[in-house]
C-alpha cells in the first residue's frame, strides 16, 4: 500500500490535550491507518482505566474524551464495565494496598492490545532506523507485570517521554535490526517488544 498520510505515534487519542505534545509522525497508508481505529479506542480505554491511580493525565483523559465517547456510544461503556471488578489488592510481600480495579482481558482484547503495540513498534522502528520494518523481521509483544516497572527502567534508559502518558526506549544489536523496545503508559503499564530476524527466531524456537 502507498503511504498517502501520516500517523501519529503514539496515538493522539491517548492525550486529553494534544496541543502540548510534540508528536512523532510516520508515513502511513490511509486505509491501514483507519483500520486501527477500533483497536486504538479499546487500547486507550484499557490503559487509561488501569493507569488512573498513577497518572493525572489518565484521569483527565477519562473525564474528557472517554466520558464523551461513553455518552455517544453507551454500548462501549457496558462492554468496558462488564470486564471491570473492584478487588482487595496486596503487594507481593502481603501489604494491603486497598481496593483496586481488576480488568478481565479476553483473547480478542489481548489481540487488540498487541495490534496497537505492534503498530507503535513499527512506527518507532521507522523513526530510529529510517526504513520500514523488513519483512524478514518478526515482532513479539510481552506484558511484564506493572510491579516490574522499576527494574525495567533501571536496565533500559528511556529515549522519549510525553508527560506521564507515555515513555519509550530501545536497544539493538549493532549492525542488525534485532532490537528490544519498551513502552510504558500512564506511569504504570509496561510492554516489552522483541524485533528479531525470522531465521534467528526459528533457531531459538527449535
Amino acid at each position: 500500500a502507498v503511504a498517502t498520510t501520516k500517523d501519529h505515534i503514539p496515538s493522539r487519542s491517548l492525550f486529553h490535550d494534544t496541543s502540548v505534545v510534540n508528536f512523532i509522525t510516520v508515513p502511513a497508508c490511509l486505509a491501514c491507518n483507519k483500520s486501527f481505529s477500533r483497536d486504538e479506542e479499546f487500547f486507550r480505554n484499557f490503559v487509561c482505566n488501569l493507569g488512573m491511580d498513577n497518572s493525572i493525565n489518565a484521569r483527565r483523559l477519562f473525564d474528557s474524551k472517554i466520558t464523551r465517547s461513553i455518552k455517544r456510544m453507551p454500548a462501549l461503556a457496558n462492554d468496558m464495565f462488564k470486564k471491570m471488578e473492584l478487588v482487595e489488592a496486596y503487594s507481593p510481600s502481603g501489604v494491603y494496598l486497598g481496593p483496586k480495579t481488576k480488568i478481565t482481558i479476553t483473547p480478542e482484547d489481548h489481540k487488540r492490545v498487541e495490534n496497537v503495540i505492534t503498530k507503535y513498534t513499527k512506527g518507532f522502528f521507522y523513526k530510529h532506523f529510517g526504513v520500514p520494518l523488513p519483512q524478514d523481521m518478526i515482532i513479539k509483544v510481552t506484558w511484564p507485570r506493572p510491579n516490574h516497572l522499576p527494574n525495567i527502567l533501571k536496565k533500559i534508559k528511556p529515549m522519549g517521554r510525553a508527560s506521564d502518558v507515555f515513555t519509550y526506549g530501545y536497544g539493538h544489536v549493532p549492525n542488525t535490526f534485532n532490537s528490544t523496545w519498551f513502552f510504558v503508559f500512564f506511569n504504570k503499564l509496561p510492554f516489552f517488544v522483541f524485533v528479531v530476524d525470522k531465521k534467528l527466531n526459528s533457531k531459538v524456537s527449535s
